[in-house]
């Protein structure tokens, strides 16, 4: 029979040796102080198997990015089950012990990156963001407009190291689904630059965007050689890209499109409404394809949905059906004037009614409840989707920079 508790500091060692039979990586120096470092050793949840660790289960208490706000989140992570023990429920117990952490912290919601797309919706969690990977032949990369009052300049580690938080900080609250960095994330996470996680190409390389000498954004990238057809036909990979407005994004694209002997340019993880298909001549070279990207789980339905803003003022009943825990579902009165909002339970009638998954995937407001209506995956009367629509919807788009 399978327990489920907290990890204690003698059991740190079985923690990490599963961790690196799932996730495929021998434990070295550089993994153990990443993990020192990064994860939270009093959020460990182990699943037990008399007393040998089979699963575990990670949480960062982040800091993410509502509409209108932030708001704390559970940040569900390194979550695995040794091959000896699937289907034996190690999962389910190690959710419902997440589960009850988070509420003794009072997080009003979960989030997490999903290894496999069918699994965590039975858990609450719903596809709340995509990202977009880009791919451009740099040959054919030609842009409408060019700034003329933004710079950029190359800067070694240490310098980005300190420049770098000051844009991010400026940006992440402002797009749902972003979230705060501390100084241990930036150093041993984001600017963490192992050699086997470059895959032939450089080390990190970084570009700073500037407007009178004030930085208004950042690339951070590798380059890749190919002389493979006795040219120069690398490329640039892009790792992050955030900046403070269009003009900075435009002029760091051109940027990494100029760079010498490299004919491709690429990013796994932009926006949805990244306006640089729209400042190409010809958008139609920049390869786009769409994967999902953050899942979030409502876990207090009055705390997270009073604690975001609408774009429309409107009332409407809110009935959320729970499986997994039905305690946490039922149904919600939502008052919604001038952006500020309440959410208290009702008896009323429900206008609306949704499994708590899709309250995940519309909560950040980037999904349409009318398109989830039409897949069969809600119910309501067409006016009171309309009004749900024209409340939950926010720019800019979800997007979380980076899987943790």
């Amino acid at each position: 029979m399978l327990t489920f508790r907290h990890v204690r500091e003698d059991e740190e060692d079985a923690f990490r040796d599963c961790l690196s039979v799932v996730y495929s990586f021998d434990r070295d120096t550089l993994h153990e102080e990443h993990i020192e470092k990064i994860f939270e050793k009093d959020r460990y949840i182990g699943a037990f198997d008399g007393e040998t660790l089979v699963g575990t289960l990670g949480t960062f208490s982040l800091d993410m990015a509502v509409p209108g706000g932030s708001m704390p989140t559970a940040g569900t992570t390194i979550v695995s089950v040794l091959p000896t023990h699937r289907r034996r429920g190690a999962l389910r117990g190690m959710m419902e012990a997440h589960f009850a952490e988070i509420s003794e912290r009072a997080e009003p919601l979960a989030a997490l990156w999903s290894s496999e797309m069918p699994i965590y919706g039975r858990f609450g969690f719903g596809w709340a963001a995509d990202r977009i990977e880009v791919k451009l032949d740099t040959r054919h990369a030609t842009f409408r407009e060019l700034p003329a009052d933004v710079t950029i300049k190359l800067v070694d580690g240490d310098q980005a190291a300190k420049i770098l938080p000051t844009v991010y900080d400026q940006v992440w609250s402002e797009r749902p689904g972003m979230f705060a960095r501390s100084p241990n994330w930036w150093e041993f996470r984001r600017l963490r630059d192992l050699p086997e996680r470059r895959n032939g190409a450089t080390a990190f390389r970084f570009a700073i965007a500037e407007r009178h000498g004030h930085p208004v954004g950042y690339l951070l990238f590798r380059t890749k050689e190919d002389w493979s057809s006795g040219h120069g036909a690398g490329s640039v990979q892009m790792a992050e890209l955030i900046t403070l407005d269009a003009p900075a994004e435009v002029a760091l694209w051109h940027f990494a499109c100029g760079i010498d002997l490299a004919q491709t340019l690429s990013h796994d993880n932009r926006p949805v409404d990244d306006p640089m298909l729209w400042n190409l001549d010809d958008p139609r070279r920049l390869d786009r394809k769409v994967s999902d990207s953050l899942w979030v789980r409502v876990m207090n339905v009055e705390s997270a949905l009073s604690g975001r803003e609408y774009a429309a003022d409107g009332d409407l009943i809110l009935e959320i059906d729970d499986p997994f825990q039905p305690e946490r579902g039922g149904t919600f009165a939502l008052s919604a004037v001038a952006g500020v909002a309440s959410c208290t339970r009702t008896e009323a009638m429900a206008d609306v009614t949704m499994p708590a998954r899709v309250l995940g995937a519309v909560y950040l407001g980037g999904k349409s409840l009318r398109a989830l209506v039409a897949a069969g995956a809600a119910a309501g009367d067409r006016d009171a989707l309309r009004l749900f629509d024209q409340m939950f919807e926010w720019s800019p788009r979800a997007w979380c920079q980076e899987v943790f």
